[in-house]
């Protein structure tokens, strides 16, 4: 289910953005591949997760100025990802507290102590 969920988002940010379509989806989906967070035994600190979260986006943001650049033809302009960077942090506490909200009602309520 997460890798459906990484392509779509991918597929609206290229949507959003107007480049090339697939573009963020590729880098999402290899990001998720270096990462690997289906592979965790225990969920990571909010601490934790926040620095993995800024190398995830340190490594999307290089892989799309390079296939950015090899899929335009010239360099695409450093403004934008900055942007699209600083998007990222801002939403990242958003994010979590979505996610972490999702696993807590999804989970048995046998495994939370209930």
């Amino acid at each position: 289910m997460s890798i459906l969920v990484i392509t779509l988002m991918g597929l609206f940010l290229d949507l959003l953005s107007a480049g090339p379509l697939g573009l963020w989806a590729l880098i999402f989906l290899a990001v998720f591949g270096v990462f690997r967070p289906h592979m965790r035994s225990k969920p990571h600190s909010f601490k934790s997760a926040f620095t993995l979260w800024i190398m995830a986006l340190f490594m999307a943001l290089t892989a799309s100025f390079f296939l950015g650049w090899f899929a335009l033809g010239s360099r695409p302009e450093i403004t934008a990802l900055v942007y699209q960077a600083l998007a990222a942090l801002v939403l990242f506490p958003l994010i979590y507290a979505i996610r972490h909200l999702g696993r807590y009602i999804l989970t048995d309520p046998d495994l939370r102590g209930m």
